[in-house]
């Protein structure tokens, strides 16, 4: 039989508010477990709009932070208070400025000769292997295709 509630939805509501939507520190506000405080929020699911809204809150707090980094308040004169930060203006162009271009990407050439080689040990020992370029006397050979790659690679690469 299970006990009465420890709180109300109230209780817990008000305190994911203050906590902007942690339930850890829901939880160390109420003096439960976070356990508590989840466990809650699955059998009460009205306390979803309440998490959402406190995330919401969260995010815009965070933007605002970030955008007085990028633009710093200024004094009478028209300077900046302080410089702009130029780390939150990148993370902000990279974030919100990729339809104008600014994205980060590493971009690949795999054009031009591909070929590589493999130097083994004098002391391999090829004749554990069943390749024709290692061991000449290998009683396979890899299949190909028309195209002349193995059959077995992607000649799309």
């Amino acid at each position: 039989m299970a006990g009465k509630a420890m709180f109300t939805v109230e209780e817990m509501a008000k305190a994911l508010t203050e906590s902007r939507g942690f339930k850890t520190v829901a939880a160390r506000r109420l003096g439960c477990d976070w356990h508590t405080v989840d466990n809650y929020c699955k059998k009460h699911p009205e306390l979803d709009d309440v998490l959402q809204q406190a995330h919401e809150s969260a995010l815009d707090q965070a933007e605002v932070a970030l955008h007085s980094l990028i633009s710093p308040p200024r004094d009478a004169e028209g300077n900046y208070k302080w410089p702009p930060n130029l780390g939150a203006i990148c993370f902000f162009l990279k974030c919100q400025g990729k339809s104008r271009g600014y994205i980060e990407r590493v971009e690949h050439d795999l054009r031009g000769d591909m070929t590589y080689s493999i130097k083994l040990p004098d002391d391999w020992p090829a004749e554990d292997y069943d390749d024709p370029d290692i061991n000449p006397d290998s009683p396979t050979k890899p299949p190909q295709n028309t195209n002349g790659h193995f059959a077995d690679c992607d000649s799309s690469v």
